[in-house]
């Protein structure tokens, strides 16, 4: 009997230090699931986590809810397609077929649409990623309406430029053919 005892209380101490390794091993990945998930609440781009097959946004970070401007448990039951513009449906699901065949994809043209209606033009990184064992499309996106106001304001201001460096040769020139009109040749 005191064979067993001895068995029995050899066999309950690695059952239960193998039930503290796995209760430290689970409380370390749960503090690395914490400080990830911190990571993405807090960066500073848009980032969501959309299924591949039906478009469900699964996941968004802090920056989403601020630039589209719903509440993150409405923005979850939301697919991607409900913040592109009804006329971009086209051009959304040819997107998602893109990144899905090419497993990534950086785009511009096809903008958000907020909570309010406001379009708001966006940079989008996205890539296939598998996900809990879901195949789904990860997106970065940034807001470049600021980018694309001062790209205009740049080509507004090249454009004025170039108009008066043409006067100015414009005028040199005339003055040239006014020159040779009135002067003899030498």
């Amino acid at each position: 009997m005191n064979n067993i005892g001895n068995i029995v209380f050899i066999v309950s101490g690695a059952f239960a230090a193998f039930a503290i390794f796995q209760l430290a091993r689970n409380l370390k990945l749960k503090k690395e699931n914490t400080s990830y998930e911190h990571i993405f609440q807090h960066i500073n781009d848009t980032l969501l986590l959309i299924d591949i097959i039906d478009g469900k946004i699964m996941y968004a970070n802090e920056a989403a809810q601020e630039m589209l401007g719903y509440p993150l448990a409405e923005l979850t039951n939301k697919t991607i397609f409900d913040i592109h513009s009804k006329e971009q449906l086209a051009r959304s699901s040819e997107v998602i077929a893109t990144v899905y065949e090419k497993k990534g994809l950086i785009y511009t043209d096809l903008p958000f649409i907020s909570a309010t209606g406001e379009k708001i033009d966006v940079e989008c990184s996205a890539k296939v990623e598998d996900f809990a064992g879901k195949v789904v499309i990860f997106v970065s996106a940034r807001d470049i309406r600021e980018r694309l106001r001062m790209q205009a304001q740049i080509k507004e201001q090249n454009d004025i430029i170039k108009q008066k460096n043409k006067d100015l040769i414009d005028s040199i020139t005339y003055a040239k053919n006014i020159q040779h009109a009135i002067l003899p040749s030498l």
